[in-house]
């Protein structure tokens, strides 16, 4: 909470993410109590890595959409949901829209091409949210800056970037894109 609080003092546009896995119940309502009262308008829920040690069965939450449906119920926050744009996790991310996700953020993704019929298959299932690409800094910076230039040709809602510790990087990126 002191973190969220020093980060936006400096005026910046702060969205917590909130993970399934180290999620409890008791607990959640006060954060997000916390959250509120920061002025805070935007959240993304997120599954998380779930360490070995724990069984799935002993979460709060063992996926992203119960974590939704339960935030739904306790705030007014909008909720963005994470998304890998695999098939597997397909199925899933319609579930979190239906039920009330307002925008999905892709985890990074190698191909464009891949990101562009993974939007395709949503509009399908009429899911016209909007979907923000999520951008992995580890590439090369020209490949990047190539990669998002033809995102934001193609009409992408926005760019989510993982910064992965190379905060210079995104602003050379940044410079070629806007």
């Amino acid at each position: 909470y002191e973190d969220i609080k020093s980060i936006r003092d400096l005026e910046f546009e702060i969205v917590p993410q909130i993970s399934c896995v180290n999620c409890i119940k008791d607990e959640l309502e006060n954060q997000i109590t916390n959250i509120e009262n920061l002025g805070i308008e935007n959240i993304i829920v997120k599954l998380g890595e779930i360490p070995n040690y724990i069984k799935k069965e002993e979460l709060d939450f063992s996926n992203c959409y119960e974590l939704i449906e339960y935030l739904k119920e306790k705030t007014t926050l909008c909720i963005g949901a994470t998304s890998s744009i695999e098939d597997f996790y397909f199925e899933n991310t319609i579930h979190e829209a239906k039920i009330g996700a307002a925008a999905i953020f892709t985890t990074p993704f190698d191909k464009n091409e891949k990101f562009y019929s993974y939007i395709k298959n949503l509009r399908k299932k009429n899911i016209n949210i909007p979907v923000i690409a999520g951008i992995s800094t580890n590439i090369d910076t020209h490949e990047c800056i190539i990669k998002c230039q033809d995102l934001i040709e193609f009409g992408v809602n926005g760019l989510h970037f993982y910064i992965e510790n190379k905060a210079d990087k995104i602003v050379q990126i940044l410079e070629n894109i806007l």
